[in-house]
Parts: structure tokens; C-alpha cells; sequence
């Protein structure tokens, strides 16, 4: 299973946002989407359409500056948004085992442990909470 490009990109925007904002370096208007292309690397039209998915999911909020220019922020219980939510934002389902051929004898063999295993991957992302995120792992 592959994430896709979007996701690696939501990352870089969250780790961003939320740590500027944990720093206390974010302007009280948000940070621009130039700021945060320039910041992460992340083309501006993928940090625009990352940041519009993240804003619908309700881990980012946006308004609009009084220069027209969109402004993003952390979103209320950001902090305790985990890693498993941002990829759910951006993957829409985390199901690491959805191409197998459920017919097969393969998967039958072996439905228990993939479904065990998928348990497992998504509470290891639940751990991680977006504040550790802004923190770099620093806890």
C-alpha cells in the first residue's frame, strides 16, 4: 500500500501550522498560503487544495484576510487530532488490505491476522496526537 502524494503534503502543512502556532510564531490572522508553500516545499495549488480538504474535515480553519488572501490556523481540538485523522482527511479510508481478492484462499487463510494487523497499524496512529507532530517528536 502506497499513501498518496496529498498526504505527505497534509503532513508537512500540519506540522507547519501546528507548530508555529505551538511556538507562538503564527501571526493572529494565520499563515498565508505562500507562507506555507514556502515553508514545506509543497507546490502552492497542492497547498490550497490540501489546506480546502483540511479545513472541510475541520482540523484546519481559514478566513480571508483583508487583502483577499486565505489564512489557515490550527482548528479547534487540533492538538488532539491524531495521524490516523489527517490520513483518513486526505486517504478517505486506511484499509491496507482492500485490494486482496476476498474469495481467495489466501485471504481466508489469513483474514485474521491482515484484520489484526490493520487494528494494529491504526491504533499505533492514533498515538500520535498533531501536538506531537508540531513538536518534532519531542515528547
Amino acid at each position: 500500500m502506497q499513501l498518496k502524494r496529498d498526504t505527505d503534503y497534509a503532513l508537512r502543512i500540519l506540522s507547519c501550522i501546528g507548530s508555529r502556532s505551538a511556538e507562538g510564531t503564527m501571526p493572529p490572522e494565520g499563515i498565508s498560503l505562500r507562507t506555507i508553500s514556502s515553508q514545506t516545499g509543497v507546490p502552492k495549488l497542492s497547498v490550497n487544495r490540501v489546506c480546502r480538504n483540511l479545513e472541510h474535515k475541520k482540523i484546519l480553519s481559514v478566513e480571508t484576510s483583508a487583502g483577499g488572501d486565505l489564512m489557515y490556523r490550527p482548528a479547534e481540538g487540533f492538538y488532539e487530532r491524531t495521524l490516523l485523522d489527517a490520513i483518513m482527511a486526505t486517504e478517505g479510508s486506511f484499509k491496507l488490505f482492500a485490494v486482496f481478492d476476498k474469495k481467495t484462499a489466501l485471504y481466508r487463510k489469513y483474514r485474521g491476522k491482515l484484520e489484526k494487523t490493520q487494528e494494529e497499524v491504526e491504533k499505533s496512529l492514533q498515538k500520535i496526537t498533531m501536538k506531537d507532530l508540531s513538536e518534532g517528536g519531542k515528547r
